[in-house]
């Protein structure tokens, strides 16, 4: 990874993916590292069937850990989990949750904005290039679920009492920067 990352401008963001793709993305948390367990949410009971499915699909891909007859961390912070309807099922953890005690809220905000490079400014960048410029678009679906946790923050990602995640979430804030 180190030899791609060479010539990355942001020379701290680049080391933050280095290590992060190495040992594990930090989520950077500044609250009480204390057990919260969270019921789930409505969804949860209502389409279970479902949302088996969705649990048993991500601790085959190595997403998550478990099930557990009990905790493996006895200060585990667990989210509520859910399923939102997206033209398909799609299982959610709620990181806001408990109300100014989820994992969200104590994350800096300026860790959690986006800034695009303007439209104009990537027509700029290929006009200068010329006609040697080459375009590609990739889309991952389920980017984020595929950089993994690091375990000094396993104790944060409780997805239900007997079940712990070891890949980031879509709703984690923080990782919108990189």
């Amino acid at each position: 990874m180190a030899p791609y990352l060479v010539d990355y401008p942001i020379r701290n963001i680049a080391e933050e993916i280095f290590q992060g793709l190495t040992y594990g993305f930090m989520l950077n948390y500044k609250g009480p590292r204390i057990g919260i367990c969270s019921d789930n949410l409505l969804s949860a009971s209502q389409l279970q069937v479902q949302l088996q499915e969705k649990i048993h699909k991500e601790i085959k891909e190595g997403r998550i850990m478990g099930p557990f007859s009990q905790p493996l961390i006895p200060n585990i912070h667990i989210s509520p989990i859910g399923l939102v309807s997206s033209g398909c099922w799609r299982m959610i953890t709620h990181l806001s949750y408990p109300p100014s005690h989820g994992i969200n809220f104590v994350i800096d905000p300026s860790r959690c904005s986006v800034r695009y490079t303007a439209f104009d400014t990537v027509v700029e960048m290929i006009a200068r290039l010329g006609p040697v410029a080459e375009l590609g678009k990739v889309d991952i679906k389920n980017a984020f679920r595929l950089l993994p946790i690091h375990p000094g923050d396993f104790e944060l990602s409780g997805n239900d009492t007997t079940l712990t995640s070891v890949c980031l979430w879509a709703a984690q804030y923080h990782m919108c920067h990189i």
